[in-house]
């Protein structure tokens, strides 16, 4: 029985945060998409890719290699990006270039989306997984320049349901970005509990069941869905056991 794919971004939240997210999820997932500030931190410290001015987390590098012995352990399948949309500038108006891990990003520039390459391996990754939890953005995908990876994943899951897969977004710049390309009735649940749905998938918490909702149109939204919302998430981990 196929397995979870989750794509997680250090964009959408703190990346000591999303270190304690994946390891929790370590025990629930089959493989794992690791996107944004958190995946430069795993290509530095594990791969030796240079990283420029890119997200980095001094605290999480020391965990990263027992993160990958436990993925090992586990037979987890963590799956990085493998090259890069890069800035000389956090700006709309950024001059633009591209990188690859062989390569490495220039000293004076930053990765802000996943390349081309990247986004077909994701996709080849989640065309396999029949539930798929999602939070955290591939790239700054607010402007336009570095939104190519983040809507390419988008696409990749709603291929995805339209297959039959149960698919979830968790919230936060995940949901935005499903609310701007006008996709939020096109994947099987969308969170609005924000950062509280992260805790859930922590393990730290199930306060988020005040402001979950399923997105089914022809139906109130009661506190009846609000339930469904938080077993849902909790039956797609339990399919694994």
């Amino acid at each position: 029985y196929p397995l979870c794919a989750l794509a997680v971004s250090a964009l959408d939240l703190g990346c000591h945060s999303v270190i304690q997210l994946i390891n929790n999820l370590l025990d629930k997932v089959n493989e794992l998409i690791i996107v944004g500030g958190m995946a430069f931190t795993f290509k530095k410290v594990a791969f030796g890719v240079e990283i420029g001015k890119s997200l980095f987390d001094e605290a999480g590098a020391k965990i990263v290699p027992e993160l990958l012995e436990k993925a090992k352990a586990k037979g987890v399948q963590i799956h990085l990006p493998v090259d890069y949309v890069t800035a000389d500038k956090f700006d709309e108006s950024a001059e633009v270039g591209d990188a690859t891990d062989a390569t490495g990003i220039p000293a004076d520039r930053m990765g802000l989306d996943v390349g081309p390459k990247s986004s077909a391996l994701f996709a080849e990754v989640v065309a396999r997984a029949e539930t798929i939890v999602w939070n955290g953005p591939a790239g700054v995908f607010e402007m336009e320049k570095f939104a190519a990876g983040s809507k390419a994943l988008l696409e990749d899951v709603i291929k995805a349901t339209e297959r039959g897969a149960t698919t979830v977004i968790g919230g936060g710049d995940t949901a935005s970005l499903a609310a701007k390309c006008k996709a939020e009735t096109k994947v099987s649940h969308v969170s609005t509990g924000g950062g509280a749905s992260l805790e859930l998938l922590e393990a730290r918490s199930s306060r988020c069941c005040c402001s979950q909702r399923l997105l089914e149109p022809k139906l109130p939204v009661l506190p009846f869905h609000i339930v469904l919302a938080i077993l849902l998430i909790n039956e797609l981990f339990e399919q694994k056991k």
